[in-house]
């Protein structure tokens, strides 16, 4: 019996005994008649308490870019661990009103019937406690040629005295900037910081390969879109940068350009 089915047990019980009560019966409790129940629901919580909760390790996509046509099927992996080697139930909700869910359902195909930027997110539950984690699928329309760079990983500030916060760097390279219409960044911020003194923050910079800054700003953890202006698409090597400020926070950004 579940805990929720016990704790309203309980309560059916405690009314009626204050109704036996009030009639004449003397005044009795559910710990002095049922004591079982309340051990029972106590083992259960400190079950619960001591329940190591899912990780979720990795979450891909194939293609790996995210991006696929009108009613185009896209593939999705998972990985996902459990100290406790507790059964996994792994439920998916694709963004558009529809949803799978098994357990060890690790690996799933969707497609969709419409354009746009989809968020799917993934929650893997042990029973007690569970694990989310957000990408993004990109459907355009037929014809369209659109190049997207992906960065993914996790930055954070550590130290309990002198603070080093990480940052990541990486290089891609642009080309064919004089039909590049677009250049737009899509994000994705998981706050993954173990406390709860500081939230995750991070700032992002991206530098075109000229060595400007294309962009510059601060997020903390959501979804986000911002966009290049068109006046610093160049051919060459770009950098992005990104740094943690406060917390740790794992990222998503995608890069995409609109030829």
């Amino acid at each position: 019996m579940s805990v929720v089915m016990k704790k309203m047990l309980i309560v059916l019980l405690m009314v009626f005994f204050l109704v036996a009560g009030s009639a004449g019966y003397g005044v009795w409790t559910y710990k002095d008649e049922i004591p079982f129940l309340n051990e029972e629901t106590e083992e259960e919580e400190e079950e619960e308490e001591n329940n190591a909760t899912p990780s979720i390790l990795s979450v891909s996509t194939d293609p790996a870019d995210s991006t696929v046509g009108i009613n185009e099927e896209i593939s999705f992996s998972s990985t996902a661990d459990d100290e406790d080697n507790d059964p996994l139930t792994f439920s998916w909700d694709f963004g558009d009103n529809t949803t799978d869910s098994g357990q060890d359902l690790s690996d799933v195909s969707h497609s969709y019937s419409e354009v746009g930027t989809w968020t799917v997110t993934l929650e893997v539950s042990d029973g007690k406690s569970s694990d989310t984690k957000s990408i993004l699928v990109f459907v355009d329309e037929e014809g369209s040629d659109v190049t997207t760079f992906l960065f993914e990983g996790e930055v954070g500030c550590l130290g309990d005295g002198p603070v080093v916060c990480e940052d990541d760097y990486e290089e891609f390279n642009v080309t064919d900037s004089d039909t590049i219409t677009m250049m737009t960044i899509e994000m994705v911020f998981d706050d993954t910081s173990s406390n709860d003194v500081f939230s995750g923050q991070v700032r992002l910079r991206v530098y075109n390969a000229s060595g400007n800054v294309s962009h510059d700003d601060y997020y903390e953890e959501g979804n986000y879109t911002a966009s290049i202006n068109s006046t610093d698409i160049d051919d060459g090597d770009w950098g992005f940068y990104i740094e943690a400020e406060n917390g740790s926070m794992e990222y998503q950004v995608y890069i995409r350009a609109h030829h």
